[in-house]
C-alpha cells in the first residue's frame, strides 16, 4: 500500500467509524481499484452494504474477505448474520460452524479487546431481534457473543431472558444457573431464577433464591414482595 492508498484507507476508515458510509465506500473502492487484496476493507464494505440493506453485495464482500483470510472470524460472523437476515438459516448455521472451526486455533490468540468488541456487537444485534419478538435470531446472536466471551454475565442473563420470553423456562433456568456460577451474589439474576423456578412450580427453590437475596440485601423490595407471595399462611 503506497502513501496515496494509505491516506485513502485512513479517510475511509475514519468515515466508516463516523457513520459517513458514502464517503467511506468511495475511499475504500479507490484503494481496491489498485489492489483488491485487503480483507479488512472488504469486511468494512460488507458492513456498509449490510447497513444499507444491500445484502447480496454484503455477502459478496464478506466472502471476499474470507477468501483472502480464511481465519477472519469477524467476516465469518458478519456473513452468518447477513444470511440470517435473508432468512437463509441453514446457510447461516453452516457459516457459523465454519467460524467455530476457524476460531479453534485462534480463540486464545485473538486480542481480548477485539473479542469483547465482537461479543458486544452480537449482543446489540440480539437486543434488536428480541425487541421485535425475533427470539430465535436473538438466541443465535447471544450465543455467538458468548462463544467469544463466555463470562459476560449480562449476555448470559439476556440469553436466559430470551428463552423465558419464548416460553422455554427449562432452558432459561439452565442459563441462569450458569450465570450464577459467574456471579452468585448478583441479586437481579437470583430474583429472575426464583421467578423461573416459581413458574415451574418449584416453590422451595424459588424461596431459596429470594432468601439468598435478602441475606445479602435485607431491604431488597422485589425479594420481599415475591417471598410474601409464597409465604405459608401458618408462618
Amino acid at each position: 500500500m503506497d502513501d496515496k492508498q494509505r491516506e485513502m484507507f485512513k479517510v475511509g476508515k475514519e468515515s466508516f467509524e463516523n457513520g459517513d458510509y458514502s464517503k467511506a465506500e468511495l475511499s475504500f473502492k479507490e484503494v481496491l481499484a489498485v489492489n483488491e487484496q485487503y480483507p479488512d476493507i472488504h469486511n468494512m464494505l460488507g458492513l456498509i452494504y449490510h447497513e444499507q440493506g444491500k445484502y447480496t453485495q454484503a455477502l459478496a464482500e464478506f466472502e471476499k474477505a474470507i477468501s483472502l483470510n480464511p481465519c477472519y472470524i469477524e467476516a465469518f460472523l458478519n456473513l452468518a448474520v447477513t444470511y440470517n437476515d435473508l432468512g437463509r438459516y441453514k446457510d447461516a448455521k453452516q457459516v457459523y460452524k465454519k467460524a467455530k472451526q476457524a476460531a479453534k486455533g485462534l480463540k486464545n490468540d485473538l486480542d481480548p479487546f477485539v473479542k469483547g468488541k465482537l461479543a458486544n456487537m452480537h449482543s446489540e444485534i440480539g437486543d434488536t431481534y428480541r425487541e421485535v419478538g425475533k427470539y430465535d435470531e436473538a438466541v443465535a446472536e447471544y450465543t455467538k457473543a458468548l462463544f467469544l466471551r463466555p463470562k459476560y454475565l449480562d449476555i448470559k442473563i439476556k440469553l436466559g431472558d430470551t428463552y423465558r420470553d419464548q416460553g422455554n423456562v427449562e432452558k432459561a433456568i439452565k442459563e441462569y444457573l450458569e450465570a450464577k456460577k459467574i456471579s452468585k451474589d448478583f441479586a437481579p439474576l437470583r430474583i429472575k431464577l426464583g421467578v423461573a423456578y416459581y413458574s415451574t412450580g418449584e416453590i422451595a427453590k424459588a424461596r431459596a433464591e429470594w432468601d439468598a437475596v435478602l441475606t445479602k440485601d435485607p431491604k431488597n423490595k422485589k425479594a420481599k414482595m415475591y417471598l410474601n407471595l409464597v409465604k405459608d399462611p401458618k408462618e
